[in-house]
């Protein structure tokens, strides 16, 4: 499931959004879908509290081939 699909899915259980807190609602739908493999309550926090590193949140590989990749501001998580 991609981004856009994401985000259809999440906003239509709001059955509307103002105008005016759209973007919000966008913004805190790409955070979720970048961080989904990740503990929301736990990365929230580390962020609140002012650790930006998410590395440390992510989950251990299972297969040694795959790396996990933090994405840069805006950009989808994904592994390679």
């Amino acid at each position: 499931m991609g981004h856009y699909s994401y985000a259809k899915h999440r906003l239509a259980q709001f059955h509307g959004v103002r105008r005016d807190k759209f973007e919000l609602h966008l913004k805190e739908t790409e955070f979720r879908f970048n961080h989904r493999h990740l503990d929301l309550y736990k990365t929230l926090l580390k962020l609140l509290r002012g650790d930006t590193s998410l590395r440390c949140l992510l989950p251990k590989p299972q297969n040694k081939n795959v790396s996990t990749h933090v994405p840069a501001r805006g950009g989808h998580l994904r592994t390679d």
